[in-house]
This record gives C-alpha cells, structure tokens and sequence, in this order.
C-alpha cells in the first residue's frame, strides 16, 4: 500500500494484515485516527499473557464508577505482573509507529498506562471519550497519546468490541459521536487496536454470557505526565534487570531540555553502580543548542578578561 494512494475514510474502520509494515500502519494512523491490524501478536504470547494475568483477575474486584464500569475489572502494573506484557510492549512493528506518530512533538516517548481490561457479561456501554482530555493542550495538529489495545480475546460486536470514530482525531473537545458515526473493532484473538487518545472512543456492551479481556499499552509524550506512576507501579529492583529500552519507555530516561534528571544525572544512572551521587550536574540539551550556548560563554569570558584587565 503507498501512502500516496490513501485517501480519507472517516466513515470505515482500515483494517491489515499482520504482514503489513510500519510504514503503512502509521500512514493509516495519521489519516484516521485509529487501525486494526489482525493477527499480529503470536497466540501462544497471548496465551501466556492470560495465563499470568488469571491469578490476579481472580482476586481483584469490580471496577466502581460510571467510568470505568460497574462489572468490569481492571488491573495495572502489568509491566511487573506480565513478562508477556513487556514483550508486547517492545514489539517491533507497533513501538516504531507510536515513536513516530508522536515525534514531532517530542524527542522521547515514555510508557502512559499499563491496563489489563476484563468486560463481564452485563456490562453497558462506556461513555464515548477522548483520551486526551487528561491533558487541557489544544494546540490544532497536535498528538499525546498513542494507544495500542490488544485483543487477549476475539472481539466481537456482542461481546463489547471497542467502538470506536474514524476521522475524530481533529474534532473540537466537545464534540461528542452520533451513534452512527461509531464503528465496532471487531477483531480476533491476537490483533491490536491502535488509535490516537484525541480518537473518539469506548468500550461496548457485553451482550454476551463470555467475558472480553483486553490488553492496554498507552505512550505519551515525554514531557508529559504518565497516567500510570511507572516508578511506583514498577519496584526499582525489577526495573534494574530490564531491558534499557524498557527503562527508557517507563521514565527513567531524559528528555531535552533537561527534563527528568536525578542529582542531576541521567535517571539510568541510578542503576550504575559506579555512579557517584556527589557528581556535578549534566546538561541534557539539543544538540543544536550547543553551538550558541558555547559561543555566548565564549563571549562572556572574553568579556570578562577584558574587564579584568
């Protein structure tokens, strides 16, 4: 597919194949607002993904809000939960199109929210949403949020298969969806949802007697605060032990200009044990900062010798 052959389609939900590239999920992604594509992630992952996240769907309880459902349960932390889910999270086709999506509005994307989401039959509709309204930025063209929703269950239309507005990405906040602009995700075990946080959306009704479970990766901007307190959400001797690209996504990385630092230093230096606290401070800035900030010091030193003189 090129991209010069798409053409708008608010009133459809694209659909591709688990062979399609990140390219071409991406080109859909910027024009509409949201994607599914079926099949990408391996049954067997989802299998061990279901089997890790059981135990804790047991013990926890029922969501209580009109929100976030009455007979839905939800977990998070599943970076520490799931072993799967941090494969998922790393994957190699849908990490690149949320990096690239939200790059041009920032030079590093984090990790927002982890959330495991179980439908049981009964449930109503959620309210249609934007994601976005978390954070009050209203700058036209501009991406936060990029969530990618993993089906650990097929979805269907009866079972609460996510609805969800092609084209609502650039609508005004409170502009909300007539019932025949929402679409159904239906999608099978294994694919992903992806749309921006602006898209309009929310989870359907189980009209179903089975439960829908659905996996959440949420990114965001990295100059943005984090739905999800990944620091506290995630024990520091878990973090040590993963992999950098995944302590990057949950925080512990900096963003220019100096943003996120620990006395000063690059947050991954907590995990270095031959980091010395008492170090003086780094400067974290763009490289195309350095040139006028050096040729100003430069001037002032001079400066400064003539004055002594």
């Amino acid at each position: 597919m090129s991209v010069h052959q798409l053409t708008p389609s608010p009133s459809r939900l694209e659909r591709l194949s688990w062979s399609a590239t990140s390219e071409e999920m991406l080109s859909i992604l910027r024009r509409d607002g949201c994607l599914v594509v079926e099949g990408l992630a391996p049954l067997k992952l989802m299998d061990q993904i279901c089997d890790e996240l059981e135990p804790f769907f047991k013990d926890v309880g029922y969501s209580q809000g009109p929100f976030w459902g009455y007979k839905t349960k939800r977990l998070s932390s599943l970076i520490a939960r799931s072993p799967g889910c941090r494969e998922l999270l790393l994957h190699p086709k849908v990490l690149p199109v949320a990096e690239a999506a939200l790059a041009p509005f920032c030079n590093a994307i984090q990790l927002n929210q982890t959330q495991a989401i179980q439908i049981e039959p009964g449930e109503v509709a959620q309210v249609p949403h934007s994601d976005d309204l978390a954070y009050p930025i209203r700058t036209p063209g501009m991406r936060c949020l990029v969530n990618a929703l993993w089906a650990l269950t097929d979805f269907t239309e009866s079972n609460g298969a996510t609805q969800i507005v092609p084209g609502s990405q650039d609508w005004p906040g409170e502009r909300a969806p007539l019932p025949h602009e929402m679409v159904s995700a239906e999608m099978p075990r294994g694919s992903v949802l992806l749309y921006f946080g602006a898209t309009r959306h929310n989870a359907g009704a189980n009209l179903s007697s089975e439960p829908r479970t659905a996996i959440v990766m949420s990114h965001v901007l990295g100059w943005l605060r984090q739905n999800e307190n990944q620091y506290l959400a995630v024990p520091k001797d878990l973090v040590r032990d993963l992999p950098m690209k995944l302590q990057e996504l949950l925080g512990y990385a900096m963003h220019t200009p100096n943003l996120g630092f620990v006395n000063g230093q690059d947050p991954k230096a907590l995990f270095d044990p031959n980091t010395d606290e008492m170090a003086g401070f780094q400067d974290y800035l763009p490289e195309n900062y350095w040139p006028a900030l050096e040729q100003y010091r430069e001037m002032q030193l001079r400066q400064q010798n003539v004055d002594e003189k």
